[in-house]
């Protein structure tokens, strides 16, 4: 399938460069009981964590989000919720091509990595306590079939 512009599917991911602390306030006041903006909650499900950039140590925010309505969005949602939820970044020697567990200092089903480099890999969050995962509403596997059906109907 080809993503243009005009491609409207349920799920999307982001990363927060300019303003990560607003991402927290945003959502969370999007599912609170007193919800302050003008419109409804957008969303059904979001979950995201702060993260530490390994290059640069820049703080920025990792999501991803499922919408009540259509927008431009990723086609593998559950991939995208581990990812955004990931404890340590790839590998920096072999990171285009490491598949190491996201969660663990382990291989995983890496074949590239060593246990030596898989070992040396950077936690990922901004900080342990409070970086999150924050996770908001509740995913539901019937939004990637939902996903695909949208998809399908774009082809034609």
């Amino acid at each position: 399938m080809k993503i243009t512009a005009d491609t409207k599917l349920q799920h999307f991911q982001f990363i927060e460069n300019v303003e990560p602390d607003k991402i927290y306030t945003v959502v969370s006041n999007h599912f609170g009981d007193e919800n302050p903006y003008n419109y409804p909650n957008p969303f059904h499900y979001v979950k995201f964590q702060i993260e530490r950039a390994p290059d640069t140590g820049r703080r920025h925010v990792q999501d991803f989000a499922v919408l009540k309505k259509q927008a431009r969005v990723a086609n593998y949602p559950e991939k995208a919720i581990i990812y955004v939820s990931k404890n340590f970044n790839r590998c920096a020697i072999h990171k285009d091509k490491c598949k190491c567990s996201y969660q663990e200092l382990e291989l995983d089903e890496c074949s590239v990595c060593t246990q030596e480099c898989c070992s040396q890999r950077t936690p990922a969050r901004f900080d342990e306590e409070n970086s999150g995962p924050f996770e908001f509403g509740r995913y539901h596997s019937s939004y990637r079939q939902n996903n695909q059906n949208n998809s399908d109907l774009n082809r034609k």
